[in-house]
């Protein structure tokens, strides 16, 4: 119902499957198998669930369908560089070709899928199999490990800005090489005091004003590099939950944009 609503009122709608380990858990994107036969199972019950949600997406005309999200111990495929990373995952890559050529039977739009920015959109080996690549940005304001950043000062605009670009071009840079369009499928900062310490996270009281600051920033960083920026195919806000209880009530009514 969603969807055909977003449709009906011209706006692009893309469906993005996100995991989480229990019904009640955290998110999946760290999950991995610790045998070659769990590994085989895992994919098998992502296969009927991505292929279910192709299913919705297409009755619901979307535009896009991610095949996947942040999936980064299930996409690797490099043992020899990381002695934890198990040796069955050189099967990796032709799985995810399957499980895409699987959403393509139940699905007529474009499909991507959505690598987290730190460093699995640089190794992905089925991009070829992808309509355009994706990628998650939540960049990094003040450099340093969680320690230096939270003794730091809050950054300057002018460093804010510098960072912001440096987050967009590498989005460009992923499609320059993929040879398709990047889409960035999340960034965003919380309504909260210290989003500019942790953009993935809720630190500090809530500060709708603090999220506007930044939210301009990003836009302002954006125009800064002059669109249309090569590479670059679109960005998606992160995020506003569908929970009227969540975050500070003068950020009400929260809706989902593009």
């Amino acid at each position: 119902a969603s969807m055909l609503a977003a449709r009906g009122l011209d706006l692009g709608v893309m469906v993005r499957p996100l995991l989480r380990e229990s019904p009640s858990g955290t998110w999946a994107g760290d999950h991995a198998e610790e045998s070659r036969e769990q590994h085989r199972v895992f994919f098998e019950r992502y296969r009927a669930y991505l292929v279910h949600t192709a299913l919705l997406a297409e009755l619901g005309r979307a535009e896009l369908l991610c095949a996947g999200t942040e999936l980064g111990r299930a996409t690797r495929t490099d043992p020899d560089d990381d002695p934890w990373i198990p040796d069955y995952t050189d099967e990796n890559d032709e799985r995810w070709r399957g499980l895409v050529a699987a959403a393509r039977g139940a699905f007529d739009g474009a499909l991507t899928y959505a690598a987290d920015g730190r460093g699995e959109s640089d190794r992905l080996g089925f991009l070829d199999a992808l309509d355009q690549p994706a990628i998650d940005l939540y960049p990094q304001l003040v450099p340093g490990d969680e320690q230096q950043v939270a003794a730091s000062p809050e950054p300057s605009a002018a460093e804010i800005d510098q960072r912001l670009r440096g987050a967009l071009l590498r989005a460009a840079d992923l499609g320059r090489r993929a040879g398709a369009p990047c889409l960035v499928t999340e960034i965003g900062f919380p309504a909260s005091s210290l989003a500019w310490q942790a953009p993935d996270e809720t630190r500090g009281a809530p500060d709708v004003a603090m999220q506007a600051r930044l939210l301009e920033a990003l836009v302002d960083a954006y125009l800064g590099l002059r669109p249309p920026i090569p590479g670059l195919g679109g960005i998606y806000l992160y995020g506003w939950s569908t929970d009227r209880g969540a975050g500070d009530r003068r950020a009400q009514p929260q809706v989902g944009v593009d």
